[in-house]
């Protein structure tokens, strides 16, 4: 219909909105502008450096240069922004709720399965990231999405582990 949104969270807002996903989309208002909060604060803070560590890394892919002083400051960064995520799911099951997983949630999966299993990123000392992820990697729908990611995933790991 010529209608054209890019930014994720406004994606996936829109296409709860359109299709009534009340499953990932809360319907009361104050459940929902914590969904709004953790999304502007991903976009700022986990979307960005995971950004400029994947840019350095794609360089070492393609055999350009990367850049040491930009990879150490995305980690960093990274690494505040897991201790941040660590202590909100210690304090519940989900981003947003106890109940169920919202779309805060969804989008930070791929962030932080991204940074695990393909940037290295280690998690290992996040009980609460790891309880959560399991949530999510024991759902058929998980399962079913992520078969080709995984056949890839390997080929980039060791690419990227042999520069």
């Amino acid at each position: 219909n010529g209608f054209i949104v890019t930014e994720p969270p406004a994606i996936t807002i829109y296409l709860a909105e359109k299709f009534g996903s009340a499953a990932y989309y809360p319907a009361r208002i104050k459940t929902k502008a914590l969904l709004f909060q953790y999304q502007h604060w991903e976009q700022n803070h986990l979307h960005k450096h995971t950004e400029e560590l994947t840019a350095q890394l794609l360089n070492t892919f393609f055999g350009r240069a990367s850049d040491e002083d930009i990879k150490t400051r995305a980690r960093a960064h990274i690494a505040n922004a897991l201790g941040l995520i660590e202590q909100w799911l210690s304090a519940r099951a989900f981003l947003v709720t106890d109940d169920a997983p919202s779309l805060a949630d969804l989008t930070c999966l791929g962030y932080i399965d991204n940074l695990h299993q393909i940037l290295g990123v280690s998690i290992q000392s996040c009980p609460g990231i790891l309880r959560w992820l399991s949530v999510f990697h024991a759902m058929p729908e998980y399962l079913s999405t992520h078969s080709l990611f995984d056949q890839l995933k390997s080929d980039w790991v060791s690419k990227i582990s042999h520069r």
